[in-house]
């Protein structure tokens, strides 16, 4: 049954790395066409390159976060024909579903640097690994938290996993943006914290002169095991709801 995942992951791979190819060849064509020429003297960290390449692992994660909810209505002739339990079928998904938005996101990092080589800017990138390693953390961080988000919300929905995946693009940002709004009650402000303790949004964010933009009030490698520890909490709760959920 893992194999109808195996499949999907590599479809969207697919199309992914396809979109972003077509991407590098029309910036191609744009900018030998017209003669262009890279004036740009100054630098760009790699790590703000990672860490924005991060949405595109958001991105991955909305995609393959569904499969497990898809695939509910077929588990149980699977069961009858080849016993297997539930939770080590749930378990394989996900063992598929992590590596597809890792290698998502290292797809996108070798595509921003092609990008920058066609320009004649690769010269321009700086590399300090403590930055790097702090962005990648935290934005694969939030792509594990954003696939574990959905997993559970649609554990006991079974097909309604490309919904609630759509939803949370509506969801998420908006919990992150009524934080900052004024003129709610105080009782409701401290509500829609809370929620965004929960809102992968809310434990991205950066780091600025004046210390960290993120809602969560934490330190950037306390913000990714915050992450790293509900992702892992909630694909628990994911694999014991969508196991235990009835035929």
């Amino acid at each position: 049954m893992e194999y109808v995942q195996i499949l999907r992951a590599r479809r969207i791979l697919t199309w992914y790395t396809g979109i972003l190819v077509a991407g590098l060849i029309i910036e191609a064509i744009s900018y030998y066409s017209s003669h262009g020429h890279n004036e740009n003297d100054g630098t760009i960290p790699f790590a703000i390159l990672a860490a924005g390449a991060g949405a595109a692992a958001l991105i991955i994660a909305t995609l393959v976060a569904p499969g497990l909810s898809a695939e509910a209505a077929n588990t149980t002739a699977l069961i009858w024909t080849r016993p297997v339990p539930r939770d080590a079928i749930a378990a394989r998904f996900i063992g598929i579903d992590v590596p597809a938005i890792l290698l998502g996101y290292a797809i996108t990092l070798v595509a921003i640097l092609m990008g920058f080589a066609i320009i004649g800017g690769l010269g321009q990138i700086t590399y300090e690994p403590a930055p790097i390693l702090r962005s990648v953390a935290l934005a694969v961080g939030g792509a594990l938290m954003w696939y574990a988000v959905i997993s559970a919300a649609a554990a006991r929905f079974p097909g309604r996993g490309p919904l609630i995946a759509g939803l949370s693009w509506g969801v998420f940002p908006v919990l992150a943006a009524l934080y900052h709004a004024h003129g709610f009650p105080v009782w409701l402000h401290d509500v829609i914290f809370v929620l965004d303790w929960l809102n992968p949004m809310a434990w991205l964010g950066g780091t600025t002169p004046h210390g960290s933009s993120s809602i969560i009030p934490f330190s950037v490698w306390s913000r990714v095991f915050g992450e790293s520890a509900i992702a892992v909490a909630l694909v628990v709760v994911s694999v014991r709801l969508w196991s235990t959920r009835e035929a």
